[in-house]
């Protein structure tokens, strides 16, 4: 026999003390709920069958490299393999009824795998032993099938995101001291974890920043105790009322910043679809321009073709329409105004039937009259 293999002989020899008067091998190792073989310079463990009833196993400071066997202990629940040599936990998913994984100080640098442990409360996995510049990868869709995680310990494993805690909803205690986070935005994550209320996160960067408990206050809905000191209900809430201040003046002021940006809009184009403002006006000016430009000999009673401009203030009429008909544009040509020293003609105008009204409009030049001014007295 192996003295480096946990199996059921090794467990035999280790509880003959505890034989009853006459008992059988088998009926010893079907009644043993706990087994503590601690310090004992196992490499492996072996075929466990035997103990039909085993819910905990002790394995604390062994050499252990794998679980590959433990599937022969289908009743357990409690596995304590501190301080060994395990470089995966995949094994443990054969275990449908564990609640409790205490794997610390082993060589595991990836977490992933994780299925059927519905019944997990508890999973330690700290202080791995890791070569220098390595660190643990937790796989959040692995942990996301821990779907009853109330205690995670993670510390101690160069961590530098808190991302595992995206899928642990019902997560209570996190120990994750001794890490590498350096930015209070992976703190946010935290919000996902609507059960937590107990954070330990000394050792990190961020822990030596100012507002770091504040971070985690405002993160965490029900804390109850950072770094194994207590957190009161008078500093939640006003950290909480101080905090949705700030919210609301930032948002207040988003508004008014919007709303000013709209209001210049409305000066320069279009809104909601509608034709507004001045850039608006000046282009129904040019419209009506490129109309009078195009005026002729049949317009004006002459061979006369010059383009004539239009203004809607100091009209002159001869004559007023009939009533009831709509005015129209006749004209007639003088003095051509000077553009340079900004004057415009003035239109004076006659009715809808030239025959009724045959005096024409008449074309008044106007001085200095600037493109504001003429909408000001425009109707």
């Amino acid at each position: 026999m192996s003295k480096d293999v946990l199996n059921s002989k090794f467990v035999l020899n280790k509880y003959a003390k505890e034989r009853r008067f006459e008992e059988s091998d088998h009926s010893l190792l079907g009644r043993l709920l706990t087994v503590r073989c601690n310090d004992m310079k196992l490499r492996t463990i072996g075929d466990l069958s035997q103990l039909k009833n085993l819910v905990k196993l002790y394995v604390r400071n062994n050499d252990i490299e794998s679980l590959r066997n433990v599937e022969t202990s289908p009743n357990l629940t409690h596995l304590y393999i501190i301080n060994n040599s395990l470089y995966e936990l995949d094994s443990v998913s054969r275990l449908s009824k564990l609640e409790k994984i205490y794997a610390g100080k082993n060589r595991i640098q990836v977490i992933e795998g994780f299925t059927n442990l519905d019944n997990l409360r508890e999973l330690h996995i700290e202080n791995q032993k890791l070569f220098p510049g390595e660190k643990m990868h937790l796989e959040p869709e692995s942990l996301s099938t821990l779907k009853n995680l109330e205690v995670l310990n993670v510390s101690g494993n160069g961590l530098a995101t808190m991302e595992f805690c995206a899928f642990l909803s019902k997560l209570v205690s996190l120990r994750c001291e001794d890490n590498n986070i350096t930015r209070f935005n992976e703190l946010k994550v935290l919000k996902n974890c609507h059960e937590l209320r107990y954070v330990h996160m000394k050792g990190n960067p961020i822990a030596k920043m100012s507002k770091y408990r504040d971070n985690i206050i405002l993160n965490v809905k029900k804390i109850e105790q950072i770094d194994d000191k207590d957190v009161t209900r008078n500093e939640i809430n006003f950290l909480r009322k101080w905090n949705d201040f700030r919210i609301s003046q930032s948002q207040e002021s988003l508004r008014l910043q919007r709303r000013h940006e709209a209001h210049t809009l409305v000066d320069y184009g279009h809104h909601n679809g509608l034709p507004s403002g001045y850039a608006h006006v000046q282009e129904l000016l040019k419209k009506r321009s490129d109309i009078d430009y195009s005026l002729s000999a049949t317009h004006l009673g002459s061979n006369y073709t010059k383009p004539v401009k239009w203004s809607r203030s100091a009209c002159q009429r001869p004559n007023s329409p009939v009533e009831g008909e709509r005015p129209t544009v006749v004209a007639t040509e003088i003095n051509p105004p000077d553009p340079a020293a900004g004057d415009v003609n003035v239109l004076v105008g006659g009715g809808e039937n030239e025959k009724q009204n045959q005096k024409p409009l008449m074309l008044v030049p106007q001085k200095n009259v600037s493109l504001e001014r003429y909408l000001e007295d425009g109707n």
